[in-house]
């Protein structure tokens, strides 16, 4: 089963594979035209990367398993449409370590259908193939890990047309100890709100999330913060806001204490 996502000029191919395939030929069509041309005859992974491409500009493809024998039949035909994507990023992506593996989880992009995980073992360096591609739920768990590494990752958004931007990079390493919840409390003003949370050892810093929703969903309001308090403000008055604070350090961000609308709280 063939199946590809767009992104500005390029398109990202992804198959089944094929039990006694030695490589894969890739053939393409531009345009609808249904003349096909190989673009590659021997791919040996299930994951193929077109570049230099016009956005906009359909293009078809299909896959081949080829084996000693020759190439075998063919498989389906799917068009894809590079640029040209309204989708939003993801936001509020977070990334949890686990004894042997690495927790992921962001907020739902509207109009997404499924969503690119790119992985990189430093900071900045996830390129542009996806680690893992069709994602179709908010979060994915990473078991493929070394205990020995800081994996840092990003996150896109896909609809029928392509890929969104990347959400904000998130780290961890696993087998880390997890830093644990800071006590939350606030207090609100006019149009606005006092956070105050208690130290964690260890923390470099803190990050601030919000809610207007009542704690359905949480956006990220302030990151990188050093200092034990922050006002946030330009809120409406009378709408409840919920807020959660989490420990961050070179393993990720820790556990997470909610400060709910009501003033009352719990880990989330």
């Amino acid at each position: 089963m063939l199946s590809g996502q767009g992104q500005s000029g390029a398109v990202t191919l992804d198959w089944t594979s094929v039990s006694g395939a030695t490589s894969y030929g890739v053939h393409r069509s531009i345009g609808g035209a249904g003349s096909f041309a190989t673009l590659n005859p021997n791919v040996t992974a299930t994951i193929f990367q077109d570049t230099g491409l016009t956005n906009g500009v359909p293009y078809d493809y299909y896959v081949a398993a080829v084996d000693a024998a020759g190439q075998g039949v063919t498989s389906n035909i799917v068009q894809v449409v590079p640029g040209g994507v309204g989708l939003p990023a993801p936001i509020g992506l977070s990334a949890t370590a686990g004894s042997a593996s690495i927790s992921l989880s962001w907020n739902a992009a509207a109009g997404a259908v499924s969503y690119n995980i790119y992985r990189a073992t430093s900071a900045g360096g996830e390129g542009s193939v996806p680690y893992v591609v069709q994602c179709t739920s908010p979060s994915y768990t990473d078991g493929a890990v070394n205990t020995t590494r800081t994996y840092y990752y990003l996150v896109t958004a896909v609809d029928s047309v392509g890929e969104s931007a990347s959400s904000n990079e998130a780290s961890a390493r696993p087998g880390a100890a997890q830093l644990p919840a800071p006590t939350l409390t606030g207090r609100s003003g006019a149009a606005q709100a006092v956070l105050t949370w208690s130290t964690i050892g260890g923390a470099t810093s803190y990050n601030v999330y919000r809610s207007v929703d009542g704690g359905v969903t949480f956006t990220a309001a302030y990151t990188g913060l050093t200092k034990l308090t922050v006002t946030d403000t330009g809120l409406t008055n009378g709408v409840p806001y919920a807020y959660y604070v989490c420990a961050v350090n070179s393993s990720g961000m820790g556990l997470r204490r909610a400060l709910a609308a009501d003033g009352t709280g719990g880990l989330v």
